[in-house]
């Protein structure tokens, strides 16, 4: 199966720094060379800002129309498209780019990202990307971003969470998202926590978008970021998740976002990455050989 590796090598607006530097850290340190051995054939593509200036806010809007493009155009070329990005809000132009009405996404993070500009205590953009892919805000920006519709509530699966503001947290509460704890992945497994919610989701979506923050890791086992926050699942939980989340409902596209390689000395989360990526185009190919 052809796979569409999408780079987008940015941290809120800085090109290549921090966690802009994860993607492509993981395309040098064997990804293209494992999906090859699996039997798939990689492509590379990458994403860049046309602007002379940076800034955090224009500039993840800018990515967003970019990815969008790419992803539509894999799409429509029969390939498996992967987005590798240092924020989580390239998810908007991610779900953008598949072009259609009904699709869910699988948010693996160890945050909610459910901030709005009116809840955030630090200003930071990423932590509202599951807000904007809902509706609730930067809605005039969200919608340049050709192909982008707000998504229902009740068609975000929020798995492994467990940091959030208090403010997001009463958010959250009050919405239709669908979380599953990640103490709760890890004393049920993952068919059991979160099988009955995605045959729900299957109902409602033709296929889903997998997000994969990788700082829903244990960063004891894989540090991923400097935002990891104590506990989070193993990397066998989390391959675990993502072939039970193929199993009830096609993926789509995927993305691995928020890895920064200074916290990760030892490579270890490099290599979760790398695997869960393998992951998801096993996962895709088993349902479109």
């Amino acid at each position: 199966m052809r796979i569409r590796l999408i780079s987008v090598p940015y941290d809120s607006g800085h090109f290549r720094g921090r966690m802009g530097a994860g993607p492509e850290h993981l395309l040098k340190h064997g990804l293209k060379d494992r999906l090859r051995e699996a039997g798939h054939v990689p492509v590379a593509a990458s994403v860049h800002s046309a602007a002379a200036f940076q800034a955090e806010n224009e500039t993840a809007f800018e990515l967003m129309g970019a990815i969008a493009a790419e992803v539509a155009r894999a799409t429509a070329d029969g390939e498996l498209p992967i987005v590798l990005a240092g924020n989580c809000t390239s998810s908007v132009g991610t779900v953008a780019g598949l072009g259609s009405a009904r699709v869910g996404v699988v948010w693996f993070d160890s945050h909610g990202d459910f901030n709005t500009p009116e809840t955030t205590t630090t200003g930071f953009l990423d932590g509202m990307a599951v807000a904007i892919l809902t509706g609730h805000c930067w809605r005039q920006a969200a919608g340049r971003v050709e192909g982008f519709a707000p998504l229902p509530e009740r068609c975000v699966l929020l798995a492994g969470a467990r940091d959030f503001d208090a403010e997001e947290q009463a958010r959250l509460e009050n919405s239709a998202v669908v979380r599953i704890s990640e103490t709760r992945i890890q004393r049920q497994g993952a068919d059991s926590a979160m099988g009955t919610a995605l045959e729900a989701l299957a109902r409602e979506v033709d296929g889903v978008y997998v997000h994969v923050d990788l700082d829903v890791l244990d960063a004891d086992m894989a540090p991923a970021n400097p935002f990891s926050t104590p506990g989070g699942l193993t990397p066998e939980q989390l391959l675990d998740c993502l072939e039970t989340v193929a199993r009830h409902v096609p993926i789509l596209a995927a993305g691995v976002t928020a890895y920064d390689p200074k916290c990760d000395p030892e490579g270890t989360a490099t290599d979760v990455a790398i695997k869960a990526v393998v992951q998801l185009a096993a996962c895709r190919e088993a349902v479109y050989p």
